[in-house]
């Protein structure tokens, strides 16, 4: 181990390299704890990346088809936050070096990425260790030293949709930079769902959601609400505007495409407009609002979908 002109730890591994995670950190510093170690003496931030981590959420992590590589940020419970490990991968001033596990206790390097110039991370819906629904940020990578792996031919294969609890978290998550309002926004949906969904438990009705995962694509879809009383998959909106409505009709029937349902339905706090109510009772979308605090009302569609993905 030696030292470079700038008084830092000289980086000697080559990309393929495996060795023991310890040795990594023995070596070029940084703490053995997590998957974001930040390693000063060696002018880095070591990324490790497992597959052992989809099970709180990090299933983002990985190559995709531009040669880019998305890594999942730090933090298993709650919305990530960009502090601590997340904050020092976006330091200008640190190389950021790449480990996936190859073995217990042993990784391989995969080599020195930098973040994209343009949208260096984003967010998105991932479930915790308990299957709560959270949002994270994703760090969206190009490699300096190394190429993507070619890709591999994989068997087409369908959609999974499982069937998950509805969370009670009102600090639910945001799909994207919150710089709009958009975290008040999911906020005001999360109240409303809980809200409905106290509602038809009131009535012995009881609730889920989905997620769908589609092949070749990372990450999953998380619809809002599924009535199992009704087969009723659910989209909500904290707002009645007519792009909250039009985007609730859109996502509704794009869910609707891969969850087996009887009757297809959006939640807002009031009755929208006339012709927006005409719009999504035309695709056979019913319209449920609040009438009063805690008390919810429906038009329902005159024409149910029996397309493909309903029931």
């Amino acid at each position: 181990m030696t030292e470079s002109s700038n008084g830092l730890v000289e980086w000697d591994l080559q990309v393929g390299d495996v060795l023991r995670r310890t040795e990594v950190h023995k070596r070029f510093g940084g703490s053995g704890q997590g998957g974001i170690a930040s390693a000063p003496r060696s002018g880095s931030v070591l990324l490790f990346s497992s597959a052992q981590g989809a099970q709180y959420g990090y299933d983002y992590d990985g190559w995709r088809e531009d040669g880019s590589y998305h890594y999942t940020g730090e933090g298993q419970e709650g919305d990530q936050r960009l502090v601590r490990g997340n904050k020092a991968v976006l330091a200008p001033d640190r190389a950021l070096r790449l480990f996936e596990e190859e073995r217990r206790s042993h990784v391989r390097y995969i080599g020195e990425f930098t973040l994209d110039p343009v949208e260096s991370h984003y967010r998105a819906d991932a479930p915790d260790k308990d299957g709560v629904l959270r949002s994270v940020v994703v760090f969206r990578l190009w490699p300096t030293d190394s190429a993507p792996p070619a890709p591999a031919a994989s068997e087409s294969t369908g959609p999974e949709v499982q069937s998950i609890p509805v969370e009670s978290n009102e600090a639910e998550e945001y799909s994207a930079t919150p710089k709009d309002g958009s975290v008040v926004a999911k906020r005001r949906e999360a109240a409303l769902v809980k809200r409905y969904t106290e509602w038809l438990h009131g009535q012995g009705r009881p609730t889920t959601r989905r997620s769908i995962r589609l092949p070749g694509q990372a990450g999953q879809l998380f619809t809002d609400l599924f009535d199992e009383g009704l087969r009723e998959l659910i989209e909500a909106k904290g707002a009645t505007s007519r792009s909250d409505v039009r985007l609730a009709l859109g996502q509704v029937l794009d869910y609707g495409r891969y969850v087996e349902h009887d009757q297809l339905a959006i939640l807002v706090p009031v009755c929208p407009a006339v012709d927006l109510v005409d719009l999504l009772t035309s695709y056979g979308v019913s319209c449920i609002y609040e009438s009063t605090q805690g008390y919810f009302e429906r038009i329902q569609a005159a024409r149910l979908r029996s397309e493909s993905g309903s029931a």
